[in-house]
């Protein structure tokens, strides 16, 4: 059945690549559309009519779901019909990549580091939630089932496997009888017990996103026998996370696992509301970047470049734009009271935020520098005393505005020495790295020194909304 079979004298079936309990997978070319290589979902043969009847009803409303997300997170859904022998059948896009799951070590996690988990848990989360908007839930999220394709020359996710091998709530609608399916290792206490929901999902990207950052899933049943395994998960879920991500990942940033350890509550409702929101904020944790608008959640450099104004330092930088990206400084001297060093650093990436190069220091920001979307950057500083260092961003935009009091807390940050202010004699700080966003305005950064601790500004820091200082 391959080569010569049509369907809807449009698609022809070309290669079987994957059969479950309900349906087959087939690789098929779209022959109004140049050929274009699509994928096919059809029901194989049921035995028992009412079981047909219950699948097959479900097969279309989720056929129907699939047309209705209509997100570019998820596969996308271009015809549906029934087979000459009555099979039903729908066809979807044709993804041309690489599963999560290739790209996933099992010691060291996902390839790319913290900065390109955080772009691809942000996009997962927006994906999930323009799913469960519609009312349909993925039920069996795994690294198998999310693919990594190229739009733009930027790498992107794909959700895939919408399809009916999903955990349905029911053979017959009228016992209320329950069959789950899944991955075990993915699966939501109340789903394994045949209760699956929104939250369910939100679980299985909190097991996704700790494989990611540590290679390894948080709770690996090794019992004979799958019924064992399940009572053994369920247990093993009841009593909590036992290895915590930061003891197989160090350099995991605090929050981003207090983010992730909330994702796998036992409890839905002590999850995150929202997989869109477990996304957001895993992914501001993770590069610990404060942002001006909300909806943003990376720190508005300048693709070109940064302009910083200093308070209580040395000197002011006056940082002038050109339309080719040059950065000419003018360094000033304003008081000579107190000596405090700073510097910045650029780390060049590739589109896959693969480090391209060593990083190069820009001495008190002087000379010429160019840097590229992506790109990323660090505040350094030394003292030859002790004191304390506040810094906060504020991008042009907001300048004059109704919100030009927002301010972006740079340092201290939980991930940035401690989230302590002190800057101890001849010892050398940073913040955290910012990417350069590919928009380009002026930014200011304002780097404020002082003698003894400023209980107003710590204040201030405590109060702020994710990084966020709005008042």
């Amino acid at each position: 059945m391959k080569g010569w079979v049509l369907l809807n004298n449009r698609f022809e079936l070309k290669e079987q690549f994957n059969q479950g309990g309900f349906g087959a997978i087939w690789l098929a070319e779209d022959l109004q559309n140049n050929r274009q290589q699509v994928v096919v979902k059809m029901l194989i043969e049921q035995n028992d009519p009412s079981t047909r009847k219950w699948i097959e009803k479900h097969f279309h409303d989720e056929a129907k779901a699939l047309r209705n997300i209509n997100h570019s997170g998820v596969v996308g859904l271009i015809d549906s019909g029934y087979t000459e022998d009555d099979k039903p059948f729908f066809v979807m896009e044709y993804v041309n990549g690489r599963t999560l799951r290739s790209e996933i070590d099992a010691t060291e996690g996902l390839k790319g580091g913290f900065q390109r988990t955080a772009r691809l848990i942000k996009q997962l989360g927006e994906a999930v939630t323009a799913a469960h908007k519609v009312g349909i839930y993925h039920r069996d999220l795994k690294p198998e089932n999310i693919m990594l394709t190229e739009k733009n020359g930027e790498e992107v996710v794909k959700l895939i496997d919408f399809g009916i091998a999903t955990v349905k709530q029911s053979y017959d609608e009228t016992t209320k009888a329950t069959l789950f399916a899944g991955s075990l290792c993915y699966m939501a206490p109340e789903q394994v017990f045949g209760e699956p929901k929104k939250e369910s999902d939100i679980y299985a990207l909190g097991v996704i996103a700790y494989e990611m950052v540590t290679g390894k899933t948080p709770f690996k049943p090794d019992k004979e026998g799958y019924t064992q395994q399940i009572l053994q998960l369920v247990a093993m879920q009841k009593a909590g996370l036992q290895i915590k991500p930061k003891s197989l990942c160090p350099n995991l940033p605090k929050v981003a696992e207090q983010e992730i350890i909330k994702a796998l509550s036992y409890k839905p409702q002590s999850r995150h509301k929202e997989a869109a929101e477990f996304g957001d904020k895993l992914s501001w944790a993770l590069l610990e970047k404060p942002t001006v608008e909300k909806k943003t959640r990376y720190i508005r450099f300048a693709a070109i470049a940064v302009l910083i104004l200093v308070l209580f330092l040395v000197i002011s930088i006056v940082i002038n734009f050109t339309k080719n990206g040059k950065v000419d400084t003018d360094i000033k001297p304003v008081h000579n009271i107190h000596s405090v060093g700073y510097w910045a650093v650029l780390q060049r990436y590739d589109n896959k935020q693969r480090p391209q190069g060593s990083p190069v220091r820009l001495n008190s920001i002087t000379g010429q520098a160019y840097a590229n979307k992506g790109d990323g950057i660090t505040l350094h500083f030394v003292s030859e005393e002790n004191g304390y260092v506040y810094v906060f961003n504020q991008s042009i935009k907001a300048q004059g505005k109704e919100n030009s009091n927002i301010y972006s807390i740079l340092f201290p940050t939980p991930n940035a020495n401690n989230g302590k202010a002190n800057l101890s004699a001849g010892k050398e700080i940073s913040t955290v790295e910012g990417l350069f966003d590919g928009v380009s305005e002026v930014e200011e950064i304002w780097i404020i020194w002082t003698k003894e601790e400023d209980l107003q500004i710590q204040e201030i820091i405590t109060q702020a909304d994710q990084g966020e200082v709005k008042d």
